[in-house]
């Protein structure tokens, strides 16, 4: 898969969950790009690994400003939604990853 970087144009793979860009020294994280990913059930296809768990994030939690959960229209074939935890702008790295520890800091182990 591949998408277009809004602000260079260029063309990118969309292996990665996000898409940054350097401006200086500085890493930025392209608004909307992409994200976590988070799940509202869990799915029967995905093969859980000895050190893999999954997370639960309460309705209640709160959401720092500037962070966006993007929903995908439609479900998948299990009927499950992905969501994504996505920069509502383009912000400097060390300020997606501060704002995700925000919401982290409220998430539960599931398993």
């Amino acid at each position: 898969m591949t998408s277009v970087n809004r602000r260079t144009k260029a063309l990118v793979s969309k292996r990665n969950e996000i898409i940054t860009y350097s401006e200086g020294r500085e890493l930025f994280v392209l608004g909307k790009s992409g994200g976590v990913s988070l799940f509202d059930a869990m799915s029967p296809k995905l093969k859980m690994g000895v050190n893999d768990c999954w997370f639960f994030l309460p309705k209640s939690a709160e959401i720092p400003s500037g962070i966006i959960i993007a929903k995908d229209v439609h479900p998948d074939q299990h009927g499950h939604f992905h969501d994504a935890l996505q920069p509502e702008y383009d912000m400097p790295m060390a300020s997606f990853k501060e704002k995700l520890a925000e919401i982290g800091s409220q998430m539960s182990i599931v398993l």
